[in-house]
């Protein structure tokens, strides 16, 4: 089981349990048209599907519930690595939460994890252009934008602008 603490923040395994916070969380009109999955309302079953898709043991990467030291889970984050091993990175946290370093906080401990548990070269994310706040976050972890395509989000009724991100093992060590 995977466990990852920083000075704020407990990154652990995402169960099932996590269910009702993950909905009220990212079932959030202003949360869940920032990422690619998740829905507004999200349904129990949608979030259950959900839990259950990034915390099979076939999955390489690490899908973490972001807590605060008292336990409350605040958002998730999480890295995948497919069989080529190109890996991937997603993220989002409670509104209630935002503009608080809690995203970068824990995108600093997954990407030590992941770059220090597989061997890739590089973690890709994109974000849709108008999540002023990630861009920033990419940004200040050392990501580089590479590209841009229209995306879909589930939340979304149409798809959207998104620019392709990526970080370089190298980078990453040389901003530690």
């Amino acid at each position: 089981m995977i466990m990852i603490e920083t000075e704020r923040l407990i990154l652990r395994q995402i169960t099932v349990d996590d269910w009702r916070d993950l909905q009220r969380i990212a079932g959030n009109d202003d949360v869940a048209p920032m990422t690619a999955r998740l829905k507004s309302p999200w349904s129990e079953a949608e979030v259950k599907a959900w839990i259950n898709d990034r915390c099979t043991p076939h999955v390489m990467g690490a899908f973490l519930a972001i807590c605060l030291r008292d336990g409350s889970l605040v958002g998730s984050i999480g890295t995948g690595v497919d069989t080529d091993d190109q890996a991937f990175l997603g993220y989002f946290v409670g509104k209630p939460h935002w503009g608080q370093g809690i995203a970068s906080e824990a995108m600093v401990a997954i990407l030590d994890y992941t770059f220090t548990t597989y061997p890739i070269d590089a973690i890709s994310a994109s974000c849709f252009v108008d999540n002023h706040a990630s861009l920033h976050v990419l940004d200040k972890m050392g990501f580089e934008k590479y590209g841009e395509e229209l995306g879909l989000s589930a939340a979304r009724l149409e798809p959207a602008q998104l620019f392709l991100y990526r970080l370089t093992r190298t980078k990453f060590e040389s901003l530690s």
